[in-house]
C-alpha cells in the first residue's frame, strides 16, 4: 500500500522462537535510566556495523527504555569487569520472553540468552534481531527519502542525474545501494 507513496521495505529482521536452557549467571545486570550511558555507547558501536540502522540519541534511548519499563520490560546487559559484552531489550509475556535488539560480542549471545531465560524463569525466547544477508528475513519497516535535493550532495555527481530521472520509489532502492547512512528520510516501522 505505502509503496505508491514512495516508501520501500527497508529494515530486515530475523525472528526466531528458541528453546533455551536456563543457566544462572552473576554477569547479568539490569540497565536503568540512571546507568544507561555505558549501554548507549555499546549499542552505538554495534549499530554502526549494520548497513541499515537507526542511530538513536541517548535521550531517545532513554525514552525507549522508559517505555519498556512502564510495560514490564527491561534492558539487560552481560557485564564482566565493568565492561558490557551483550545487551538487549527484554519483555516477558506469559510463558515467553521477547528479546529485541540483542547486540553481543562474539561468543556471548548464547550465555546471555541462557541468563535471560534463568532471570525470567522461562526457556521460551522469541528473538528478533537484525537479519544478516545469509538469514531468512522479513521487512519490518519502510523508508522514504523526503528531501532528495538535500541528499544529493552526498551522491557522486555522475549519479545525481540518474537519481533525479528515476521514479520516486526507485530512488530509494538506488540510493540505498550507494550509501550506508541516509540523513534525509522518514521511517515507518511496524
Amino acid at each position: 500500500y505505502y509503496s505508491k507513496f514512495g516508501y520501500q521495505p527497508f529494515f530486515e529482521q530475523n525472528s526466531q522462537c528458541l528453546s533455551i536452557v536456563a543457566r544462572e549467571s552473576n554477569h547479568l545486570e539490569e540497565i536503568t535510566l540512571d546507568n544507561i550511558e555505558q549501554a548507549y555507547r555499546f549499542f552505538v558501536v554495534k549499530w554502526k556495523n549494520y548497513d541499515c540502522r537507526i542511530l538513536k540519541s541517548l535521550s531517545q534511548l532513554k525514552i525507549v527504555l522508559a517505555e519498556y519499563q512502564l510495560s514490564g520490560g527491561q534492558l539487560l546487559a552481560w557485564k564482566q569487569q565493568e565492561k558490557i559484552f551483550a545487551a538487549a531489550f527484554c519483555y516477558p509475556c506469559q510463558e515467553t520472553v521477547y528479546v529485541k535488539d540483542l547486540q553481543a560480542e562474539k561468543d556471548y549471545q548464547k550465555p546471555f540468552l541462557e541468563a535471560i531465560a534463568k532471570h525470567y524463569q522461562s526457556e521460551n525466547i522469541h528473538l528478533t534481531s537484525q537479519a544478516s544477508q545469509q538469514e531468512a528475513h522479513e521487512a519490518r519497516g519502510m523508508l522514504k527519502i523526503t528531501n532528495i535535493e538535500a541528499f544529493l550532495p552526498y551522491v557522486q555527481k555522475d549519479q545525481r542525474a540518474i537519481v533525479l530521472q528515476m521514479p520516486e520509489n526507485e530512488q530509494v532502492k538506488y540510493l540505498l545501494s550507494l550509501c550506508k547512512y541516509l540523513p534525509f528520510m522518514t521511517l515507518m516501522l511496524d
